[in-house]
């Protein structure tokens, strides 16, 4: 739970069109290490804390050393798999662990059925690769705006 004085903060920041996104925290998991530092050094601009994982089974490690308020997740990490069951499973697995973070899938694979069972499954949006740079920001900033406005009305 927040101090009561870092949610007045909170809910002044979310009154603001512009509010401060200094205290979101994001992670990105892919397989890719150059997708990774593409992304990262892309968000880094506008997000205090991004981490980078390329194992899947880190997520859950992370998420339980603090809320985070955006995960952006790759959708295959096996070598060859496109099918995107990987990323679903590990989807699932997050809004479990962490209700109130929000998961922007990003795959290369954009196939429109497996970014339908995304959103039914809980992602805030999808993202195919390779993304344009404000495309990326957009989507992680408005992700992060309902994370922050979903945690601050619970």
């Amino acid at each position: 739970m927040f101090h009561s004085e870092t949610r007045a903060t909170l809910a002044d920041d979310l009154k603001d069109k512009n509010f401060n996104l200094n205290r979101v925290k994001i992670i990105i998991l892919d397989d890719d290490k150059d997708v990774l530092l593409t992304a990262q050094l892309i968000l880094k601009s506008r997000f205090e804390e991004v981490i980078t994982l390329t194992d899947p089974d880190k997520m859950e490690e992370h998420l339980a050393e603090g809320f985070c308020h955006v995960v952006l997740l790759d959708m295959n990490y096996t070598p060859g798999a496109t099918s995107g069951i990987e990323g679903l499973r590990l989807l699932r697995k997050i809004r479990e662990w962490s209700p109130h973070t929000e998961v922007v899938i990003h795959t290369a694979w954009g196939e429109i059925p497996i970014a339908v069972k995304a959103m039914k499954e809980g992602a805030f949006d999808f993202i195919e690769k390779p993304w344009e740079k404000e495309k990326l920001l957009a989507t992680c900033q408005a992700a992060a705006k309902h994370s922050l406005s979903t945690r601050e009305l619970n």
